[in-house]
Order: structure tokens, then sequence, then C-alpha cells
């Protein structure tokens, strides 16, 4: 709720840029009727989004003049036709300065800032609307700088001019540089007033705020409840009331901006006793209140005050529905979700989120499909809610289904959606994918850098995680309380125990973020799985406030793994205290017993749990396969192909025993015989889930498994000598972290189960990180293992593997330059690059793709020009360098067609064509290509018309031209000389070349 009051209301009178209209209505003084009667039909058309019935009118016309183009410009705009837009604009045989600030102004209001400079730029005359569009769409697109450098330049400005540069300081929180604009000019209308007092207020400048309210020459009830709504959020009643009283209007906005500021403070019989005294209570006043007693669990007298509603809104059923699930009674919830007599997509979010966060995931799945069964749009809420719902339950198929949808919409850059799909692919194990998508937000939030930075350091992957971190600052975006976890538990899960130190005493000099109990915890986890308990525990000592259980559990947990008998004990007899029923901690202490074979004690706490009435969690794994979900607990017997799956784990015991394993019998919890013990462990849920994902996951897929707990040392140890045995990349999730298993290796380096007793030992595990044996010392081998190591970002291991080589050959050297790259490490792959005996092309290309890739284009370049040879891959190379960067100049100079039609300097690009007369059939076909993306077809048959040779690419282009401005009768008619044509299940034309031969 917080703030949402005030700044709905400046949003609602907030001004607006006045760019041109995009109706020629205003422009209608055409006498000839016909031209008139045809261009209303137009608009008409338009309006209704019937593109094609309005091209139709327009191609009947026998007559047109600018109005008439101008109408269709505007129609294709506003459908979001912008190619067709921009084709009609091109052939317009005269254009006037309405036609170009029409074209100019679609461009900026959609964000397409490229196209609409490049027409700015080229325009032939400009007037104040063409300089104020083009500032418009920088500043809507959050461009300030690019917004002030047009704002200096215009000749003339007006006040929608000053407005929007004022508003573009506020929107992006520069409000220093909005002052001092604010100062250069004394003629300002009130609405610039209440937008920069609104900037104030918004970010708890509430001193600024007051000095300007105070200057204010005329206030209006926008300027009073901005200030109310301030001091409400800053907590400030005593001046949120004196205002209120000295308010000379009052609307519905300062009542509930009253209500609000006594909800904020959890004043609710204070804020009851408002709302009673309004004498004419609307919808907004009672969800207000009704907000309030829902977000202080009060939702008895939520429901009471819904039910006294004599109208209820649709947000009225969406508060009491998110109140009830968020109270854990989805029955409830679902309840009045059944008798709303209109949902919107907020009410379908809520009850979906409802039962994702309350473990009802098949329920919320149900629901997602009745949504778009019920013909409700998917917007940005629900895409979240089931982007989550994947997520927790890491449904991965499901949810790249849902990505789908997302991509039809265009939401997938956009910053709400984007963290959702990066939460999602970090959770189910899709690290790569989430970073490519994570690189695709256009403008991060903290939310972007913090989920990134989260699944880095969940995976394991401790220096990415960092370095996203490093490049977090560099971009000037401030670290938050999340920010600092996640750099912490980066370094705990790395061992880096020195740098999170480090971090941990700097955050609030460096960053301004005060550690708080999240903080001392990862601090605690961090010192303690070094071995470092006696630092640990000062750190308890020395604690700013009182130790919660998150705190004792990480002194706990480490103690077991260090087995430290006494500090174990004391941490849970902590822990027993705050937590009696608290089951995973019982089952902590127990571990550290049985682990030093103290049976009695085993036993006591197996009594104590059943005195406290305390139940052990059941431990479960599941595994997606073909979009179902494949549940296994501990010996599990239900499975329809159990008899398969058990064959299978015996199968690969019998190897794994072969491969050197040896069961951690010591983690068994009974007194048995150990015989009795190695069959106990046999039967995990993980191992079960991982058997049954190398059986029905095809081979060149990864196996995901996720666990409710923790994974136990034992399977740890076994799945990493089955990713040996059946070469399979297999990707564990646990309720601590993930584990990337391959060639008998984990990307944790097994320190989540190393003490410091143990790492010292010459008994340590033959397949960590930290000491790899190869059993064939051949090339292939040891470079198997440097690009395990390279993938996971343990460059230093990596090293050390490839100065530990008897011998190397170029496949060694490029396997550490690549993984060096992958990394960002180019001084490291350079210097190797340049120690290479004997540098093939291969190696040259690996290292100018690196530098290409990576926008380091001048560095590409010099090594581009000192290449004894070149390939097709090193001229793409350079190629792609160039097109990514925009250099389209410089790709040209290498006669590199495909960066004009990257760009869409399509005149440029058929200029370069006809110059040169041995074009290769790609070239023919890349040009015919960017023709068709912009419905120049006209062209692209020209161009299709005149090529000496055509291959299957070349048919297929032109019919999908043909068929997407739905010409079919053109598009059957070159199936019919083609050859044979099906359609793919994209519903795209495939047709095999027909041989007349």
């Amino acid at each position: 709720m917080r703030g949402k009051f005030h700044l709905r209301q400046l949003h609602n009178s907030n001004f607006q840029l006045q760019l041109p209209t995009n109706s020629p209505k205003l422009h209608l003084k055409e006498k000839d009727p016909h031209i008139v009667k045809c261009t209303k039909a137009i608009s008409t058309h338009m309006r209704n989004g019937h593109c094609d019935l309005a091209l139709r009118v327009f191609d009947t016309m026998r007559r047109r003049n600018s109005v008439s183009y101008n109408a269709m410009i505007s129609g294709y705009l506003r459908n979001a036709e912008f190619s067709l837009a921009r084709d009609l604009f091109d052939r317009m045989p005269q254009k006037d300065l309405f036609s170009w600030n029409l074209m100019l102004t679609g461009y900026a209001r959609n964000r397409r800032l490229y196209d609409a400079r490049v027409l700015f730029d080229s325009m032939p005359e400009k007037d104040i609307v063409s300089w104020n569009a083009m500032l418009s769409g920088y500043v809507r697109s959050g461009h300030v700088d690019e917004a002030r450098e047009v704002f200096d330049r215009m000749p003339h400005k007006n006040s929608i001019s000053w407005n929007g540069l004022l508003a573009a300081y506020v929107r992006s929180g520069r409000l220093e540089e909005a002052s001092y604009l604010f100062e250069s000019k004394s003629d300002w209308e009130l609405i610039s007033w209440n937008c920069l007092m609104g900037g104030y207020v918004k970010r708890n400048m509430l001193g600024d705020a007051s000095l300007l309210f105070d200057q204010m020459p005329i206030r209006d009830v926008v300027s009073w409840n901005t200030m109310i709504s301030g001091y409400a959020q800053d907590g400030d009643l005593s001046q949120a009331r004196r205002l209120f009283e000295e308010s000379p209007v009052r609307d519905v906005f300062t009542w509930t901006a009253m209500v609000y500021a006594y909800v904020q403070n959890g004043m609710l019989e204070e804020a009851r006793r408002v709302f009673d005294e309004i004498p004419k209570k609307r919808e907004m006043l009672y969800n207000a209140m009704i907000a309030g007693y829902v977000q202080y669990k009060r939702m008895d007298m939520a429901r009471k005050l819904f039910e006294a509603m004599p109208f209820p809104n649709i947000g009225s059923w969406n508060i009491m529905i998110s109140g009830y699930c968020r109270e854990g009674d989805v029955a409830q919830a679902r309840n009045l979700f059944d008798r709303m007599s209109r949902r919107d997509s907020v009410s379908w979010a809520a009850i979906i989120t409802g039962y994702a966060h309350n473990g009802h995931y098949e329920e919320a799945m149900d629901m997602l499909v009745e949504m778009k069964r019920d013909g409700e749009d998917l917007n940005r809420s629900t895409f979240c809610c089931a982007l989550s719902t994947c997520a927790d339950i890491a449904a991965l198929e499901l949810g790249k289904q849902v990505h789908g949808q997302v991509l039809k919409t265009g939401y997938e850059n956009g910053c709400v959606v984007g963290n959702a799909l990066v939460g999602m692919y970090c959770k189910c194990g899709c690290i790569d994918e989430a970073y490519d998508l994570f690189q695709g937000i256009q403008h991060k939030d903290i939310v972007s850098w913090n989920t990134m930075l989260a699944g880095y350091a969940r995976h394991g992957f401790g220096r990415l995680a960092l370095k996203v971190f490093e490049s977090m600052i560099t971009a000037g975006v401030k670290p938050d309380e999340i920010t600092m976890v996640g750099v912490l538990s980066a370094c705990s899960h790395m061992g880096l125990t020195d740098r999170g130190t480090e971090y941990f005493h700097s955050m609030d000099k460096n960053y301004g973020v005060k550690p708080n109990s999240k903080h001392y915890t990862c601090m605690i986890d961090l010192l303690g799985r070094a071995g470092r308990l006696e630092e640990a525990q000062n750190v308890i000592r020395n604690m700013p406030f009182e130790p919660d259980v998150a705190t004792w559990g990480a002194l706990l947990g480490a103690s077991r793994i260090h087995g430290n008998m006494e500090l174990g004990e004391k941490a849970a007899e902590m822990v027993f205290k705050m937590e009696p029923h608290n089951s995973g901690m019982y089952v902590l202490l127990s571990n550290l017993y049985a682990a030093s074979g103290r049976w009695v004690d085993v036993s006591k706490m197996r009594l104590k749990m059943r005195e406290v009435g305390v139940q052990k969690t059941p431990g479960y794994s599941w595994v997606e396969v073909h979009n179902k979900i494949h549940t296994f607990t501990v010996g599990d017997c239900f499975h329809p192909e159990k008899g398969r799956i058990y064959a299978f784990v015996e199968e690969l015991d019998l190897k794994m025993k072969q491969d050197g394993y040896v069961p951690s019998t010591k983690l068994v919890l009974h007194d048995v015989e150990e015989e009795e013990k190695k069959h106990m462990l046999k039967y995990h849920s993980e191992k079960l889930a991982v058997a049954f994902g190398i059986l029905a996951i095809p081979a060149a897929r990864p196996i995901r498994v996720m666990k409710n707990l923790r994974v136990c040392e034992d399977c740890h140890n076994a799945i990493k000598h089955i990713s040996n045995i059946v070469g399979r990349l297999i990707i564990v999730r646990d309720s601590h972290r993930f584990h990337h298993f391959s060639e008998g290796i984990c990307s944790c380096g097994d320190y989540c189960y190393r003490s410091k007793r143990r790492s010292r030992s010459s008994t340590s595990s033959s397949t960590t990180t930290n000491s790899v044996k190869v059993k064939d010392p051949d090339i292939v081998t040891w470079t198997k293992v440097i690009s395990s190591h390279m993938r996971n970002g343990h460059y230093d291991s990596a090293l050390r593997v490839f100065n530990s080589m008897p011998r190397r050959s170029s496949v060694s050297y490029n396997a550490m330059i690549s993984g060096y790259l992958r990394n960002a490490k180019f001084s490291l792959a350079r210097d190797l690059f340049d120690k290479m005996p004997e540098r093939d092309l291969f190696s040259c290309n690996v290292m100018l793709t690196g530098y290409a890739r990576n926008h380091r284009l001048g560095e590409a370049r010099k090594l581009f020009d000192l290449m004894p040879e070149k390939d097709v891959v090193s001229w793409n190379a350079m190629l792609s360098g160039y097109a990514q960067n925009g250099f389209v100049d410089e790709a040209r100079e290498n006669g590199l067609l495909a960066a004009y039609v990257h760009n869409g300097r399509l005149e440029e690009a058929r200029q370069l064509v006809e110059s040169q007369s041995n074009w290769e059939l790609i070239s023919w076909n890349c040009l015919m290509g960017g023709y068709v993306k912009r419905n120049m077809l006209s062209d692209a048959r020209l161009i299709f018309d005149q090529m000496p040779v055509r291959n299957v690419i070349s048919w297929n282009t032109m019919i999908s031209g043909y068929a997407q401005v739905g010409d079919l009768s053109q598009a059957k008619r070159l199936i019919s000389n083609s050859g044979r044509v099906h359609m793919d299940s994209d519903g795209v034309w495939i047709c095999a070349e027909r041989n007349d031969g």
C-alpha cells in the first residue's frame, strides 16, 4: 500500500507531453467528398484494428492526398504495424511536416528510439512538435541524458519541453538536477510544482518537499494530498493530521490518505474512527480500510467490513482473496473467488499465487489452465505468478511453455517479467539461460541484479556472483540488504572466508547497509564452514541483537561438519528453547551423535521428539519428465516403474563400487549392522530420482532432480560417481543450494561436506575440485577436466590441472583460452594465447570470437589483421562483432552485407549488391530476407527474380513473405512452381526445390 494513494492521484492529474495526434481528423480540410469519405472509412477501420480493410479502401481510392496517406500511416502506427507505416511513408509522393511528425511520434511513443532518431536527423525541417516528440521518446524510455541533449539543442522551447525534462529528472530520481532546472525558470505551472514535490516525497525527502510546499504560489488538492501522504508514509502522524485539518478542500484521496496514514502505523482503531467520520464513502475508502485489516491479519474485521459494503468492486474481492491466501486459508480464498461475478487478471494471479505459496502446486497449474480457458489474457502479473509457481516446483518444461507465451506478448525484456524469467531458470537449474535473459533486460532494477547474484551464489558459482556484484556497483546501482545476503552466501559457498569477512565489515561504510540477523547468520555459516568455530562464537557474542534460531542453527550445522560435540549441544539447546518443535535441529543433533557413535543419545533424541510431538519432515525428491512430476521417497515402492528403477539402481551400485565408491555408513541414524546400513543408504530418494531420470530423459539433456531437504553426504558422493559412469550432467537442487555433477566432479567442490580435519587428510576424496586425480592421464581426459572446471567458473582449478599436465597440445591450450574468455578473463586468455608454442587457425578464431562477442572490437580487429590465414569463421566473427555493436560503416569496409540488413539500411544494402556482380547465394537470400521482414514485397520479388540461382531458403523466404501479408494467391503460385511443400509446427511454409531433370 505504501505511497500508492498520492502517487495515483499525481499520475491521474499529471501533465502529458503534447505530442502530435495520430488522428487525421483534425486535418480533414479537403473538400473533395470522395477523399473525405474514404479517409473517414480508413480511420474507422484502423480504430477497429482492421488494417487489411483500411488498405483495401486506400487502394481503391481514385485520388489521394497527404491526408489519406496520413490516415493510413496513423492507423498502422496505432496497430503497431511499424514496417507497413514506414513503407507507406517512404512511398508518399509528397511529405508535409505533419507526416514527418506523425511518423516520428509513432516511433517515439513505442520506444523505437533508434528509428526515431534516424528519422529525426533526416527531417528537412523541424518545428516545436518535432523536437518535443524526440524529447518525449527519450523521456518515456528513461534516457535522461539524451533527453537533455535534445532539450539543449532546441531552438525554441515551450512549457511542454520544460515539463518533459523536469519529469524525466524526477522519474529517474535525479532530484538535484530537477531542482536546478526548476530554479532556472520562474513561471512554472502548478502541475510542475506538484511533480517535483511528488519526487521528493517518493524518496522520503520530506524537508525538501515541505520547503517546496511552503513556497508554492497556489495549491490544489493534489498538493495537499501529496504532503499528507508523505508525512503518513514517514510515520509523522502529527504533521499529517495537522495538514489534514488545514486542508481547505478534501476529496476521496484526502480522506484515504489519512486512513492510510493510521493504517501504515498500525493504528487501526484511529483509522476506523476517521473512516466512520467520512460522510460519503466510496469503494476506494472501503478498500483502504479493508486492506489495513488484511495487512495486520485481522481477517475477521476485514470480512465483516467487506460484507457490509453496498457494492464491492473487483479490487475489494481481490484484497480479500489475497489476504486469505497470505494467511494460508486457501479454501476461504477459493470460496470468494468462486462467488465473483467478474474477475480480472489480479484475481487469477491472487488465487494462483495462493495455491502455489501454500504448496498446492497442482491446483495452481490447474487454475492457470482454467484462466486461459476462461479467455483471460495473461498479463505481467499472471506471467510472474505462473513463472514463480514453475520455479517453486522446478517444472522447467512447463516454465518454458510459459516463456513461449511471454515471447508472444513482448514482455520478455521488461523488468518485472524479465526478473521472473531469470528467477525461474535459476531455480530450475538453467543458470546459463538465466544469465542470457538477465543480459536482455533493458532497464535492470535492484531485483534484476539480486536475482542473478543469488542464482549464481545458490548454484555455487561464487566468483561469478561476485562479478555480477561488481558490475552492479559499476552500473551505479546501490546494493540493499538482499544484495549483501547474496554476496555473503556466495563467499560462503566458495569458501572465500577472508573476502566474505571483508564484505561483512565494510557493508555499512561502503554501501550504507547495516547488517541484520540474516547477514550475521551468513557470517557464522561462512566462518563455521571454514572451521573457524571460535570466531563464529565471537560473532554471536558481539551481535547488537539477540541471536535467532537461524543463527544458532548455522552454528549447529558447522559443529556437525567439524564434529564439535560440545558446541553442537550448546547451539541445539538454544534452538530448542526458542523453537521446541523444530524437527530439523533434532535431526542435525542426531546426526552429530550418530557420527560419534553415541547411539544412546540418538535414542534419547528420538524419545524427546516423541514426547514434545515433533515429527521429522519426510524427505522426498522429484524429477520432471514429459511435463509430469515424478516424486520419490526413501525406499519408494509406489512408482509404476519401480521394478525397472530398482534393477537399474542395483546395476549402478555395482558400477559405483568398481569406480571407487564407498558408502558413508556413519550417516545412518540406526545402530544396525554395516551391511544393513549400506542397504538403507542405497534407496535414498535422490538416488531413485536420478536413476529414473537417466532411464527416462534423453541422453543429450541434463537430469534435474529437486529435493525438499539437503542432499546427504553419501548421496552427494554417489551422484558424483554416477555422473562419471553414465557421462551425464546431473543437476540437483536441495533446500540449500544447487549441485552440478559432471564427470565425477561437483560444482561445490565438496565444500558443503568437507570438514577442516578431513580436508587436511591424505584420504580426501579423489573427485573433489581441489584434488583431481585423473585415472588415465592422456590429453583428452585432462582437457575434459579443464573444460568442466571452466564451465563452473573455477579457472584457478583449471589452471592447476593445466599446469599438472605431462604434455599438452593445441586442444589443451584452446580449452584454457576458451574458458578464460567465457569467464571474461581476457588478459589471461591473451597471455596464454601468446605463449602457445604453435597456434593453428582454430586457436586464432577462438581468440577472435571471444573478443568480438564481448565488444572488444579494437583488439579483435588487431588480431584479425595479424592472422596469417582466415576462413569463413574468421570473417563471420568480425562481421558479428561489428553488426552487434552497430558499427555498420566498419562492417561495410569488410564487405559485410549482413550489417546493413540487420540495421534496416536496405537501400545501402541494395547499392552494395549492385556494385558487385559475384555475390554468393547466401548474400542474395540475406538481402531478400531483409525486404520481406519489412513487408517490402515488391523489392523482395525483384531480387528473387534477378537471382542467378535459388535454393530452398530463397523459395521459403518469398513464400513466407506473401503468406504473412495475406497474399495467398502469390504464395500458392510460388508453391506450385517450387516443388513439394508442407508446413512445419510453427506454421511456416517448407518447400523442396523442384527437380525438373
